[in-house]
């Protein structure tokens, strides 16, 4: 099973380049839905335009194309407990198309991809007639391609028929390579919460695991927590309440001007979380809306940052359609495990924080300009780890909080004082670093002797002074720092010239 999955990724490039007509563009293994029926037993012609049906054994492209179909609702493959496809392409669809999976089925696709659709295309519901977790569907997926279309995974209320029941989720979804949204949608509802009504229920843990990297391009949106306006918190519902989804990176790409958002969108009434766990290897950026909820936060995001000792995430969170304005709106919290994870927020807290190892990078609004960033957050709880700001001539990134608790081995702060550097090599700042709790005297000494101060290329300084100060009633802690980044121009210029004489006169004495 294993070599026919690894083929059918290497095999996925066909079908994602695939024309969106149905014309005479076959390809060895392409298979095209014509007629009515599900997908196990409907009408499929293949490249020689006989009349066949999917094999389900892993080399198959499946196209679903809206020039040649119009039915709105399949059921994917009831007759097999385990389906694998190369590819599975839905492509000028117009209007909801509805495609269900049948109770326990593994479903393992190499590239799925949703290309210029209209309406919704829900897929991949999970649990037919009950809810029982057992009989939910299993997704495993290589890559996700999604352009100008609006993907569901999971149910989201679009449909309700008399198999499936309204808000029924994949047990589980695992992909294993990148997800790309291009000027298109896509809504997740995975994972299984049965709420009893009273206080009583059952969950599942990390129901999305996402290996590579979720690049959103344009204006693009990625709800992550997706449900039915009908299906409340207090009725019975297998519906996933709380969201787990792990991801290896978030990138997002604003050149042209347009917004990439990220929300959860969860109904009237409704409670519920997202946990975002970040397990990066390599550097990603995310610059857009990122909000618990659409507009009145009845849900809630939380941020976790566990990649790689070098795995960097920077979300700058700006406010919808003004990329360059920042807004905060989520407020589940944070948490630093391993990893850097750089923030550039700004209007209102994040909610609790907590900062046991890695790196929290309190970020300007780009990495050359503007870096007078600010954090907000409730309580702070710091154990290990390092906290970093950005500081410039005259301006530097705060944290803003409203309590404390340094009560372990708190790690260091790091200043990055790479844009305060001036024209000789020196630099000498006076910054604000923490306001809004009350500090006490008795850290002044510790802070100093945990304090790094480097350059923005992680080069260390090293002979710098600091100090740090109390003021306003004990609410605010400053910094004071200086010394030499690098040396004079003159002083380099003289070390050049003493090695030099020291090459000559070597090579006399040759």
């Amino acid at each position: 099973m294993k070599t026919k999955l690894a083929k059918a990724l290497l095999l996925s490039v066909s079908a994602a380049t695939a024309c969106a007509s149905f014309a005479q563009t076959y390809n060895e293994g392409d298979l095209y839905y014509k007629g009515s029926g599900n997908v196990g037993d409907a009408t499929w012609e293949n490249s020689s335009g006989q009349i066949v049906a999917p094999s389900f054994d892993g080399t198959e492209n499946l196209f679903i194309d809206g020039t040649y179909t119009s039915t709105g609702h399949m059921v994917y493959n009831k007759a097999n407990t385990t389906s694998r496809l190369n590819s599975f392409t839905l492509q000028n669809l117009t209007g909801n198309y509805n495609l269900q999976t049948w109770g326990n089925l593994t479903v393992e696709i190499g590239t799925l991809n949703a290309f210029d659709n209209t309406g919704i295309q829900n897929l991949f519901v999970g649990a037919p007639n009950g809810k029982d977790e057992a009989n939910a569907s299993i997704l495993e997926i290589g890559t996700i391609n999604v352009r100008n279309s609006t993907l569901v995974i999971g149910k989201d209320g679009t449909y309700s028929t008399d198999d499936f029941d309204y808000g029924a989720g994949p047990r589980s979804l695992h992909v294993k390579n990148d997800i790309n949204i291009t000027s298109g949608e896509l809504r997740l509802n995975v994972g299984w919460n049965y709420n009893d009504g009273a206080g009583g229920a059952t969950n599942v843990a990390i129901p999305t695991v996402i290996d590579g990297v979720v690049n959103m391009n344009n204006d693009s949106v990625l709800i992550l927590n997706r449900r039915s306006k009908n299906v409340n918190k207090g009725t019975s519902t297998n519906i996933a309440l709380d969201a787990v989804i792990k991801l290896g990176g978030l990138n997002s790409n604003t050149e042209d001007g347009r917004m990439a958002s990220i929300r959860n969108d969860c109904g009237d009434q409704i409670g519920g979380s997202t946990t975002l766990i970040f397990t990066n290897t390599g550097k990603n950026e995310f610059r857009g809306a990122l909000t618990d909820d659409w507009g009145d936060g009845r849900s809630k995001i939380k941020l976790v940052m566990e990649g790689a000792a070098d795995g960097v995430q920077i979300i700058r969170m700006v406010d919808f359609g003004k990329s360059t304005h920042p807004y905060t709106n989520i407020t589940g919290g944070i948490e630093v495990k391993n990893g850097t994870l750089g923030l550039y927020t700004w209007n209102r807290s994040l909610g609790d924080a907590n900062v046991s190892g890695g790196r929290l990078a309190v970020l300007g609004a780009s990495a050359e300009a503007d870096i007078y960033g600010v954090i907000k957050m409730d309580k702070l709880t710091w154990t290990g780890g390092e906290i970093s700001l950005k500081v410039g001539q005259g301006f530097a990134g705060h944290i803003e909080l409203t309590s404390f608790d340094f009560s372990g081995d708190y790690g260091s702060f790091v200043f990055d004082v790479g844009e305060a550097v001036r024209e000789d090599g020196t630099f000498s700042e006076e910054l604000l670093v923490f306001s809004g709790a009350v500090f006490d005297e008795s850290d002044l000494d510790k802070f100093v002797s945990e304090s790094i101060v480097e350059l923005s290329d992680g080069t260390k300084v090293d002979g710098a002074s600091i100090a740090f100060d109390i003021r306003n009633g004990g609410t605010e802690l400053w910094a004071s720092i200086s010394g030499t980044a690098v040396p004079e121009p003159a002083a380099v210029a003289a070390i050049i010239g003493a090695l030099a004489l020291g090459l000559a006169a070597w090579r006399r004495r040759k």
